[in-house]
């Protein structure tokens, strides 16, 4: 039995969304939900009033307790519009 569609079940996906149409078919469609949890947040946010427009001079660093992946600020820029300065690893030990 073939896949037609194949559904990234997590939004951490959307990073290696590239790499998995060089392996799979082309017939084989990808949904990524990155987008419309996007939206929902935002929706989220705005009816809050929690939502801040314009940009914020400072810089961002994330942590992460293991290492950050390949194209995490790449990927932060295009879906978020975040900039991200500096990942800093950090140990759960």
């Amino acid at each position: 039995m073939m896949i037609d569609t194949l559904i990234l079940g997590c939004t951490d996906f959307t990073c290696i969304a590239q790499e998995l149409r060089v392996v799979l078919s082309p017939s084989i469609r990808i949904v990524d939900p990155a987008g419309e949890v996007v939206k929902t947040a935002n929706m989220a946010l705005q009816e809050r009033n929690w939502r801040q427009t314009g940009r914020v001079i400072g810089t961002m660093t994330f942590y992460a307790s293991g290492e950050a992946p390949a194209g995490a600020k790449d990927f932060a820029r295009r879906i978020f519009d975040i900039y991200i300065d500096e990942f800093r690893l950090v140990s759960l030990k």
